[in-house]
């Protein structure tokens, strides 16, 4: 299984988003200020596990056909 370490729309890896100014203010403004999270939107169950967790790569996630929960958080759809 491959890793998960940046936002493929931005190119931000995940470490430099964590280094960013706006990064201790939360995803929604780490969003604001970079752009990660507003494209196609698969990095965001990642970007807030790296928020919470500061760990910079995470192993790729099965997509998740049922609608139940996904994403590194455990949180489900929105």
């Amino acid at each position: 299984m491959s890793e998960v370490n940046r936002c493929v729309c931005t190119g931000l890896t995940f470490a430099e988003l964590s280094r960013h100014p706006a990064a201790g203010s939360g995803f929604e403004a780490l969003r604001r200020a970079t752009g990660c999270g507003e494209g196609c939107g698969l990095c965001e169950p990642y970007v807030r596990a790296m928020l919470r967790t500061g760990r910079p790569s995470f192993r790729a996630l099965a997509p998740c056909l049922s609608g139940g929960e996904s994403g590194p958080a455990g949180g489900g759809a929105r």
